[in-house]
Parts: structure tokens; C-alpha cells; sequence
């Protein structure tokens, strides 16, 4: 047997295609064994087998109409401590009816294009002062616009 083939009969590999693309399978058809993937302990489960797709993570149709989802630790870690998870649920974690245009609040702003003459740049360095709140003020009433991009 030839040393390039050698490692065939050694190692459990997945297979690719002859011109460099993922494979539609998981591993050769010939492995006896089944293997849960992933990289630092990430594994995968299926209810129905076939379910999840194979070399990718987030496609743009998932079989049998399901949504995928990815759900993620908090930004508060560093980045090698944050963990996530791939869901392919039946129906979406959030649903809603649309949005609803709330009235202008005064003192926030949304669009921060030179031609807005409400916004003003500043090249220095900048502080506020806290805001004087007028009586009868809510969260959303106190809301003030102090930056943006």
C-alpha cells in the first residue's frame, strides 16, 4: 500500500469534494462509527435524522421549514469564554405584529447626516452636565440623544 493512502485506513476523516467544496455528508460511507462534531466540546443532536444542515450553520432554507437561530452568552466576557448554540426550532424564539411609529420624543435624534441641521460635530473633547427632569417625566419622555454615528 502506498504511504499517501496509508492514513485512509488509520484515520476517520470527512471526505471532500475534488474541487474543494463541503460536502453534502458527514463522513465517508464506509465509517463504522458515529461522531458527535464540533470543536472544543461543541456537539450537535438531532430529533430527526437529516434535520441539521451538513458544513454550514445558518442557511438560507432549513429542511422541513424550520427557523434557525443562534443563541449566545452575554458580550460581558472575553471572547474565548462566550459560548453559542445553533437552534433550528419549529416556530421563532420572538415573534411580533411589526412596529408601530412612536411620535418624536424631544431631545433624541436618529438620523446623524451632515444635512440634519440638529446635529452638530464637535472635534473636541466633549462633557455633559446631568439633564434638569421636568416633572411628570418616564423612561421613554427622559430618553436624550448625547451621540451618534
Amino acid at each position: 500500500m502506498a504511504p499517501s493512502e496509508d492514513y485512509q485506513n488509520i484515520f476517520h476523516w470527512a471526505e471532500t469534494q475534488k474541487d474543494g467544496s463541503i460536502p453534502s455528508f458527514a463522513t465517508r460511507k464506509n465509517d463504522p462509527y458515529t461522531y458527535l462534531s464540533g470543536f472544543n466540546n461543541h456537539h450537535e443532536s438531532e430529533a430527526i435524522p437529516g434535520t441539521i444542515p451538513q458544513g454550514q450553520n445558518s442557511p438560507r432554507c432549513v429542511r422541513f421549514g424550520l427557523y434557525a437561530e443562534q443563541m449566545t452568552t452575554s458580550f460581558g466576557a472575553s471572547r474565548q469564554a462566550n459560548k453559542n448554540s445553533w437552534l433550528y426550532r419549529a416556530r421563532p424564539a420572538v415573534a411580533h405584529q411589526g412596529f408601530t411609529d412612536m411620535p418624536k420624543v424631544e431631545g433624541t435624534e436618529s438620523c446623524f447626516l451632515p444635512l440634519n441641521p440638529a446635529v452638530r460635530i464637535s472635534p473636541t473633547q466633549l462633557a455633559w452636565l446631568p439633564f434638569d427632569i421636568s416633572e411628570g417625566t418616564d423612561f421613554i419622555s427622559g430618553l436624550r440623544t448625547i451621540a451618534g454615528s
